[in-house]
């Protein structure tokens, strides 16, 4: 790890900020294409990685029932939507809570985002560093994206005997073909395939277990202007509910503390370059409220 948290070494500059990260890339060994590097932003260090949805028992288990509820009321927003996970993006747009993580690819786009909360309460922030095998970055047609983004709509039950069959399976040394079929007919494994056919009515019933079990980093469909702004893409949760900084999966995990106490001057630096709240966020409500406090603050 670059920095524990409380750690003396948290960072409390933009200079800091970007020496740690080039200094992560220098001890880590991982330039080069053949990976790729997300960041995430939070302001409070103490949370965990997870997505919005897993935050809160009531959300986790009716998830299928909130994504029903969003498209049934507003369908036309959803009509250019061809997949779940296109609906699951664009529902995490709006504000309701799913199983992707949000993540950047510029670094210090995420450093903004773990200082623009919290500051008043000086708590320290964290950005954490992902390194991901390019092997396992998902287009958001990919079939798996589509098997891992369709668990959204099984009930707690549903995806709790789909866990723990998965689970079993995978501690298998060998897997055989047999084990496969058997996984894929059962009840709830076929709830979850007539899901998935709905949007690719050509797949076939031939899940891996480990395929539910990983998470999995996806390249989003760029038809969003605020995805278009953030540098952004997703981790699309399946049946783990958080990524461990210590994980036993595909990705790499560091973070970068941030000082609590320098979150309002970061900001200040960050802006300095561009960084600002209207260029993450380019709806013009964004616009309207970083005009408001410039003029407020003439004079001060």
């Amino acid at each position: 790890m670059v920095e524990k948290s409380g750690s003396p070494g948290r960072v409390t500059s933009v200079r800091g900020f970007l020496g740690k990260v080039f200094e992560l890339d220098r001890r880590s060994g991982f330039e080069g294409s053949a990976v790729r590097v997300f960041y995430r932003g939070q302001w409070n260090h103490e949370w965990p990685i997870w997505p919005s949805v897993f935050r809160n028992e009531n959300l986790k288990e009716n998830e299928g029932k909130l994504i029903k509820e969003v498209v049934s009321r507003f369908p036309d927003e959803f009509i250019n939507d061809n997949t779940t996970l296109e609906k699951l993006v664009r529902l995490q747009h709006y504000g309701l809570p799913t199983r992707i993580l949000d993540l950047t690819e510029n670094s210090l786009y995420a450093l903004y985002f773990a200082c623009c909360e919290g500051a008043s309460e000086k708590k320290d922030g964290v950005v954490f560093s992902f390194v991901v095998n390019r092997d396992y970055c998902l287009d958001f047609m990919s079939d798996t994206a589509s098997v891992v983004s369709n668990l959204s709509y099984l009930n707690s039950e549903e995806r709790v005997s789909i866990r723990e069959k998965a689970l079993n399976l995978i501690k298998k040394e060998k897997l055989s073909g047999e084990d496969v079929v058997k996984f894929n007919n059962d009840f709830h494994m076929r709830r979850l395939l007539h899901f998935i056919k709905e949007e690719k009515p050509y797949f076939e019933p031939k899940i891996a277990p480990k395929s539910l079990h990983r998470i999995v980093a996806v390249n989003p469909k760029m038809n969003n202007r605020r995805i278009i702004a953030q540098s952004g893409a997703f981790f699309l949760f399946g049946i783990q509910d958080i990524l461990k900084e210590n994980n036993d999966d595909e990705i790499s995990v560091e973070r970068i503390t941030i000082d609590g106490a320098s979150k309002l001057k970061i900001i200040e630096e960050c802006e300095k370059i561009g960084i600002t709240e209207s260029r993450l966020f380019p709806e013009i409500t964004s616009a309207t409220l970083e005009v408001k406090r410039k003029y407020e603050s003439i004079g001060r």
